[in-house]
């Protein structure tokens, strides 16, 4: 995987992400929150053992779940995607 199409000063949300991507490579599912909810759990698990301060484990959690969800639309070859983007005209609106 290409690291460098990640944005990020956190280096340990994208060795996080690196190992979590490799296994999600190869899951199975029949619908897609089935890909969210087996991802989601791969990463639980790989947080628990990469990372020992409760506070630190904390900010990783919506990163992680905007790569699990954005890695779930470019398999349903739903393209392009947009991160940190504002909506027009709905105020208070981020993605």
């Amino acid at each position: 995987m290409d690291s460098s199409m990640f944005k990020t000063r956190d280096k340990i949300t994208l060795l996080i992400f690196e190992e979590l991507f490799s296994k999600m490579t190869l899951l199975k599912y029949s619908i897609p929150s089935d890909f969210i909810k087996k991802g989601w759990d791969i990463y639980l698990e790989i947080k628990k053992s990469k990372i020992n301060i409760e506070h630190k484990r904390r900010g990783l959690d919506d990163k992680i779940f905007k790569y699990i969800i954005s890695t779930l639309l470019i398999r349903e070859n739903i393209f392009p995607i947009f991160l940190n983007a504002k909506v027009a005209f709905v105020p208070n609106i981020n993605y």
